[in-house]
């Protein structure tokens, strides 16, 4: 009864949210996080796309993968890039957001498949300096598909990375 927003955060779960924006009378809003690589993916996504009010994409890449069929959809798009400030000398940007009072935690929910990226995320925290690494709290939450062998080797892999890092204990 109180819905002021539909949001829909993916391009699988599209057709459903433009369902129900339709439906509650409300605009919805689309996030697209990854580049559509399939020409039907495209197509399809792009037809939907036309009843999102906003389109908020996270790069230019994943745009223009989207715009280049489809050039109407650029009133609608916003381009809206993972903020990052940089800072010579490393570190210093994070200083004002961790203390050892107030652990930072960086978490991410997905399933669990290479695709998605969790190694890189595993990587990336393992990259951190010592001192500020300490500081994270890590969380994944997610699971393979049933069956997929690939995405359950993927897993252990994961666990292997997480151990080579001292992760392991703060995660899955």
């Amino acid at each position: 009864k109180n819905i002021a927003l539909v949001y829909v955060n993916g391009p699988r779960c599209l057709a459903a949210g433009v369902i129900a924006a339709r439906l509650t009378g409300r605009p919805l809003l689309f996030h697209l996080h990854l580049t559509l690589c399939r020409k039907p993916e495209v197509m399809l996504v792009a037809r939907l796309a036309r009843h999102a009010a906003k389109i908020i994409s996270c790069s230019q890449a994943t745009a223009q993968v989207l715009l280049r069929g489809h050039p109407a959809l650029s009133k609608s798009l916003l381009v809206v890039n993972n903020p990052l400030n940089t800072v010579k000398g490393g570190t210093r940007q994070f200083a004002h957001i961790l203390s050892p009072r107030a652990p930072f935690t960086l978490g991410m929910v997905a399933r669990i498949s290479e695709s998605k990226g969790q190694l890189s995320f595993l990587n990336a925290v393992g990259a951190l300096p010592p001192g500020l690494r300490e500081q994270v709290r890590l969380v994944m939450v997610g699971a393979p598909p049933p069956g997929n062998a690939a995405d359950l080797d993927y897993v252990g892999r994961l666990k292997k990375r997480a151990a080579q890092l001292n992760l392991d204990q703060q995660i899955f």
